[in-house]
């Protein structure tokens, strides 16, 4: 995999996870108002916010590596961290019968990060290689 290729792969990464976070964070009421579930933030807002900055501070993290790879290649363990994490979190609810609440929600987030991880991965590799 080319340097440049690994660059586009976390330039895309970096803003989907930035715009996914920020949203969160800044709409996180209002999109669980429309999904019915006002438990999700009557709990406490922290509950929404800490994951979505989290999410948003790893998107940044991401250009980091998105602008130079070889100097940032912690960044793309943590993001296959992250990633994997995730998606063994969807999944592994699904699978052991207990719905996550709104998991028609999360799923396609879920199979995006797949696409994600795989890249990473990928990219971890060609790294390691040079």
């Amino acid at each position: 995999m080319k340097e440049s290729v690994i660059r586009t792969i976390f330039w895309w990464g970096g803003w989907y996870d930035i715009v996914l976070g920020a949203g969160f964070a800044l709409f996180g009421q209002r999109i669980f108002d429309l999904l019915g579930d006002r438990a999700a933030m009557e709990v406490h807002p922290v509950y929404i916010l800490l994951p979505a900055l989290y999410i948003f501070i790893f998107g940044l993290g991401f250009l980091f590596v998105a602008q130079d790879p070889k100097s940032h290649k912690g960044i793309v363990w943590l993001g296959i961290l992250m990633k994997s994490v995730f998606i063994a979190l969807v999944f592994g609810f699904l699978f052991l019968g207990n719905s996550v609440p709104h998991q028609g929600v999360l799923m396609p987030f879920a199979l995006i990060d797949i696409a994600f991880l795989y890249l990473f991965i990928q990219a971890d590799f060609a790294l390691k290689k040079s």
